[in-house]
């Protein structure tokens, strides 16, 4: 899920390999999803805005004792790494990004929805 619009739209732009899901975003915060992300006390608590990551293929251990590295798809890391590191050496590098994350915080969130998906080709 995302609730900065330039980190999404940052993201988009120099992840090696880009990938989301905005049903998955309005699915998760319609409560449908009886569960929890790292992310949401960032946002909830300190109303942080920012970008939310996770692993789909084995939500029925996530988070629970039967959660392991194991269970991650071959290249998973990887693949997240290579985008992580292009979209934080970007956002490292810009001016932009602190002035936006606070103004962000300021401004709420539920005004600037986006609509964002993959297209397979």
């Amino acid at each position: 899920q995302g609730t900065h619009q330039w980190a999404l739209e940052s993201f988009a732009a120099v992840a090696k390999y880009p990938s989301a899901q905005i049903a998955t975003q309005d699915v998760f915060r319609s409560g449908a999803i009886k569960s929890a992300t790292d992310f949401q006390i960032y946002e909830e608590v300190a109303g942080l805005p920012g970008l939310d990551f996770a692993y789909t293929d084995t939500t029925s251990v996530y988070h629970t004792k039967n959660d392991k590295m194991e269970l991650l798809q071959p290249g998973s890391l990887q693949h997240s790494g290579e985008n992580m590191l292009a979209f934080l050496l970007h956002a490292a590098s810009s001016p932009k990004f602190m002035k936006d994350a606070h103004q962000a915080k300021q401004d709420s969130t539920e005004q600037k929805k986006a609509i964002f998906f993959d297209i397979l080709v």
